[in-house]
């Protein structure tokens, strides 16, 4: 049985509407759209439980982003910029005792 993703889309803009149609044809993507308010892609990612969250980076570039990657390490968050045509991409994982190797992973990729 083939694995199904789950990807939380939060935009409202044409390029959103793109990313939508794209996702509703490829097999093994289940996704909802929720407006771009942070109580709401809350209650969405506690409902829903999302491995993948696409927002626009305004949002990615705040406070909101930091507490997200802390209480939900397992969601990759995934910001896009339509301005300057890029994509902001993060992902946390933790452990409990950080090591020199720890960092050494991260840096080397």
């Amino acid at each position: 049985m083939a694995t199904t993703r789950r990807v939380l889309l939060c935009g409202m803009s044409l390029f959103f509407s793109g990313l939508q149609a794209t996702l509703e044809a490829t097999p093994g993507v289940d996704f909802q759209i929720v407006a771009p308010d942070p109580k709401c892609i809350w209650e969405a990612i506690i409902e829903w439980q999302p491995e993948v969250l696409i927002l626009e980076s305004a949002l990615l570039q705040s406070e909101f982003s930091l507490t997200l990657m802390k209480d939900f390490p397992q969601l990759k968050l995934v910001g896009v910029d339509l301005e300057d045509n890029h994509l902001l991409v993060f992902s946390s994982r933790f452990s409990g005792k950080p090591t020199t190797s720890d960092l050494l992973q991260i840096i080397k990729g």
